[in-house]
């Protein structure tokens, strides 16, 4: 077997070239092999020195490495490269006449090399599987409690990105006409008021809602997608029926802690210039438009009630 040798040999963990201090090395190609049973992995490194602890971030070799040890492996420079395209090339040729010559079974690389996994495209039928196998996958509660103590702290990577017209129009393409099933709903609702009995959860949120305002430009956005829009029929249904047996505010009396808690929530506040503003020339949106039979008695019952509370 032939393999391109590069003017450089690794001594004792640091680089000792052939041609005084002319090159100076971008990167390695390395082999790791295990002891026990014999296979190994060719990868790269980006690195002007050989370093011993590094093994290679191959997903069935880290694996390995779980499972006999780190102990049981061992790990040497082959080559040296001095730049990004050479390492590339050094990796996908070595890779190659590894495998021809040892047995494609006997390595632990799954990609040919070059950028690793990056452009590996899956077929249809690995797609289907991948597919297969994680259909119906659960985390573990003790699983769900690892992930959130690892990410607890840390921001998100989007965090303030922009996302570009283009990736917006994809998550709205993949999002039309998507309907949730009523399990996915129920998993959704159930999240949703798990996470609202902490009270640690409720402080943050209100911490985070204080001082918050909705500019004019997204009020208006707000007051044109609402233009013409009008609740069906059956989603009155649905809210009704919702709403049944539901503990509403009619006919009930704020005690005079809660009266006081409201007073001293407002007192002194006002409102900010740009609300007070924005409220200017603001036509009520039912203005001129008559009550309804049905809607004035209902506001007598409400008054009766009231009126009712206030006397007892």
């Amino acid at each position: 077997m032939t393999t391109q040798m590069s003017p450089v040999n690794v001594v004792e963990g640091s680089v000792a070239t052939s041609s005084p201090a002319t090159f100076v090395p971008y990167g390695y190609i390395y082999i790791t092999q295990n002891r026990v049973s014999g296979r190994m992995y060719v990868g790269k490194k980006k690195s002007k020195t050989f370093v011993k602890s590094y093994l290679g971030s191959g997903t069935i070799l880290i694996r390995a490495v779980k499972k006999y040890g780190i102990k049981a492996f061992t790990v040497k420079a082959i080559q040296w490269a001095f730049s990004l395209a050479q390492l590339n090339e050094m990796e996908i040729n070595t890779i190659f006449e590894y495998r021809n010559f040892c047995g494609h079974e006997n390595f632990y690389n799954i990609t040919a090399g070059g950028f690793g996994a990056d452009g590996n495209i899956h077929t249809p039928e690995a797609k289907a599987k991948i597919r297969a196998k994680a259909t119906g996958r659960r985390h573990t509660e003790a699983t769900r409690e690892k992930l959130r103590l690892a990410s607890t702290g840390k921001p998100q990577k989007s965090k303030g990105v922009p996302r570009s017209p283009e990736t917006i129009e994809k998550m709205v393409r993949a999002l039309t006409g998507h309907i949730h099933s009523a399990e996915h709903k129920r998993n959704i609702s159930a999240g949703v008021k798990k996470a609202f009995e902490s009270a640690e959860v409720r402080h943050r949120i209100g911490e985070a809602s204080k001082g918050r305002l909705v500019s004019g430009e997204t009020r208006q956005r707000i007051s044109a997608s609402l233009m013409g829009h009008s609740v069906s029929e059956s989603s009155r249904e649905k809210m009704s029926a919702a709403k049944m047996g539901c503990q509403s505010a009619l006919g009930h009396t704020v005690s005079e802690e809660g009266r006081a808690k409201m007073s001293a929530a407002k007192t002194g506040k006002k409102w900010p210039q740009e609300r007070r503003d924005a409220a200017k020339g603001r036509v009520p949106w039912n203005k001129g438009t008559p009550q309804t039979e049905e809607a004035k008695q209902k506001v007598r019952a409400t008054i009766a009630l009231k009126q009712a509370a206030n006397t007892k």
